[in-house]
């Protein structure tokens, strides 16, 4: 099957993104807004994103709150014979409610992306190729324990593609700043399923005000390919 080239994530753009599901790693915020991002290279693809988080009152963490986000993925998948690959960009805005957990955090997002997909080979009969607006819901939660475990989970849903992400993490504190520990990510669709099992080392405002988490492990397709995948994300505070 010939590959459509497509843009691809230049190392300048990987290191300068700024990352995209940490806020599911940092301990509840109380600044006026964030920003957060990350980019992931996998052995089949790769993924970069951005997000802006801001409330409605003065201050995150309790509340409603409203985001903004902007994505691009690239992935295959086994289809009969052939490979297929996968491409998305897509921007989105939702709104959300924080609830204030003690040692812990809690929040649920509901709103629509746009998302522009393209196949190689063409699928027809897939319903996400093309240019689309999509509800979606997010959710994100964790809780610091006895301060020195972190437990983190993420998920994300488009009802009408049936298409999940989710992650879980449990990190141990090794020093004052710096937390470790395994990672499970699932996602997928009508037509496609992978799983990642890794490690994740997340370091609390080592670098300026940054928050960073630097992960890597390995990538299962269902009835497809394995491989390794590596990535960053990073998280800011603006008060």
């Amino acid at each position: 099957m010939g590959r459509r080239t497509g843009p691809r994530l230049s190392p300048a753009l990987i290191g300068g993104l700024v990352g995209a599901v940490a806020l599911a790693l940092a301990p509840i915020a109380r600044a006026d807004w964030m920003l957060f991002g990350g980019a992931e290279k996998v052995f089949d693809g790769e993924y970069a994103a951005m997000t802006a988080l801001l409330p409605f009152s003065e201050q995150l963490g309790r509340g409603f709150v409203h985001r903004y986000g902007a994505s691009y993925i690239r992935y295959e998948y086994p289809e009969g014979d052939d490979t297929v690959q996968g491409e998305t960009r897509a921007i989105a805005a939702s709104l959300g409610y924080q609830v204030p957990v003690t040692d812990g955090w809690f929040g649920i997002y509901t709103g629509a992306a746009y998302r522009d997909t393209t196949f190689d080979p063409r699928q027809p009969d897939n319903r996400q190729e093309g240019r689309r607006v999509v509800p979606t819901v997010d959710i994100d939660g964790g809780l610091l324990a006895a301060n020195r475990w972190l437990f983190a989970g993420v998920a994300s849903y488009t009802p009408g593609d049936r298409a999940y992400w989710t992650r879980a993490r449990a990190l141990r504190r090794v020093s004052a700043r710096i937390f470790v520990g395994p990672e499970i990510v699932a996602h997928g669709d009508r037509d496609y399923d992978a799983r990642q099992t890794g490690l994740a080392a997340q370091f609390n405002r080592v670098i300026g005000p940054f928050d960073i988490v630097l992960k890597a492990g390995g990538k299962r397709i269902r009835n497809g390919d394995s491989g390794a995948y590596g990535g960053i994300e990073v998280l800011r505070h603006f008060q």
